[in-house]
């Protein structure tokens, strides 16, 4: 066919091809811009990678850029032309063409650049320009007179950009909103407390409630849960459902000795000397100080060392729901945990929130009971100062003689 050039195929050669962000002048340069021989060698060997473009090689604090991986389809073709037409009768042919190989592979800088931060070093001649010099990697610490006789201003980057592709920002113009479900909660320094609503949430397990609340008037969340359990009887009943009608039943503290427990509406703690055994302890046990064991640490979760993330365009609409196990999934004998400790009792849990009533041992409520006081204080409730550490080693000790009994196999490590 006219016009058509017929080149050999035989076993070509497989090729990476690479879209240099700039213009080749030095073929050495350029290899060194991206890493290096052996670097890029890496990067090819391995399709997770990605090749990057240091504009300053030999620059600590060099932000490259990042090319990604994608497959093609393509030939390399050497041509050739003459210069002069062939002599006639001749069988050569004014242009050649040669497969020197085939693409399948490409890399291609198609991300944004990030800012590229130099230390400037400034002539002290008055109106002298400024020039930049390249950054030098400190491996001793510099004394106060090297860094007064400095004459280049350096302040290192501690964050570059995470991603080198345009996100999509929604801003929101509204303020959130409070969660339906969530509590109502208030501050220690509070003067006054939430009354009591003037129409109660519809449940048939409001009745229930509020004859709890008579009983007593504050409640941790997992003693509340737990002896809702007990009143339901069959029924099922989920954290959910406790949160709707304890909404307009009770409400909470941020602080204080009573936080993060249920306390009706109306009654304010601070003002009621009788108040003292609802006090929340805290506990927490270090289960490998007492048994020999150091901790388990689980490693932060640490950047792609391959660079900043793509952001990809999604393929589909999908919508996803979290359901936590205290919001309510789950069945209710899966989800129990006691509120109460009795002696004997094994603390799985590294943080524990008892109230003091809930602690069945003799020298906690001896403690309790010999360190009330007159005025109730943030810190310490109607309790004097100290007492809540006092009851906490005792609690501590039989934890740790409950689970050195329970695995005596263990108790010789400490």
């Amino acid at each position: 066919m006219d016009g058509l050039l017929e080149a050999p195929l035989n076993a070509p050669k497989r090729l990476v091809c690479v879209n240099f962000p700039g213009f080749v002048n030095n073929v050495g340069r350029a290899i060194e811009v991206l890493g290096g021989e052996s670097k890029i060698s890496r990067v090819f060997s391995n399709s997770s990678y990605r090749l990057e473009a240091h504009l300053r090689p030999k620059d600590v604090e060099s932000i490259p850029l990042y090319a990604s991986r994608s497959h093609c389809c393509g030939m390399v073709l050497k041509v050739r032309r003459r210069k002069t037409p062939p002599p006639e009768g001749s069988e050569e042919q004014a242009t050649t063409v040669q497969v020197v190989g085939c693409v399948t592979v490409k890399y291609e800088f198609s991300g944004l650049a990030d800012f590229q931060f130099l230390p400037a070093a400034v002539d002290k001649n008055p109106g002298a320009s400024s020039t930049f010099r390249h950054a030098t990697s400190i491996t001793e610490p510099l004394s106060s007179a090297a860094l007064v006789e400095t004459d280049f201003l350096h302040i290192p980057t501690f964050l570059f950009c995470r991603s080198d592709r345009p996100l999509s920002f929604r801003a929101y113009t509204k303020p959130r909103v409070d969660r339906p479900v969530s509590a109502q909660f208030i501050p220690y320094s509070e003067d006054t407390v939430p009354l009591a609503p003037i129409k109660p949430h519809e449940h048939i397990f409001t009745p229930i409630f509020q004859q709890m609340f008579e009983d007593r008037p504050v409640w941790s969340t997992q003693a509340f849960y737990n002896t809702v359990q007990t009143r339901v009887g069959k029924r099922k009943i989920t954290r959910v459902i406790i949160k709707k009608i304890n909404k307009t039943l009770a409400y909470m503290f941020s602080s204080g000795p009573w936080r993060l427990c249920w306390v009706k509406r109306g009654y304010d703690p601070r003002t009621d000397p009788e108040a003292y055994k609802y006090q929340v302890l805290d506990f927490r046990s270090k289960r490998s100080v007492y048994r020999g064991k150091p901790e388990k640490v689980r490693p932060q979760r640490m950047l792609s060392a391959i660079g900043p993330t793509v952001a990809k365009p999604s393929t589909q609409s999908c919508s996803v729901a979290l359901v936590r196990k205290d919001q309510g999934a789950g069945d209710a004998a899966d989800d129990y945990e006691t509120h109460m400790y009795q002696p004997g009792t094994k603390v799985n849990q590294g943080q524990k929130l008892f109230q003091v009533c809930d602690v069945m041992l003799d020298d906690v409520q001896d403690k309790m009971m010999d360190g009330r006081v007159e005025a109730c204080t943030e810190k310490d409730g109607w309790l004097s100062t100290g007492t809540m550490d006092a009851m906490r080693t005792v609690l501590a000790q039989h934890v740790q003689e409950a689970d050195l009994q329970q695995n005596p196999t263990e108790a010789s490590v400490s």
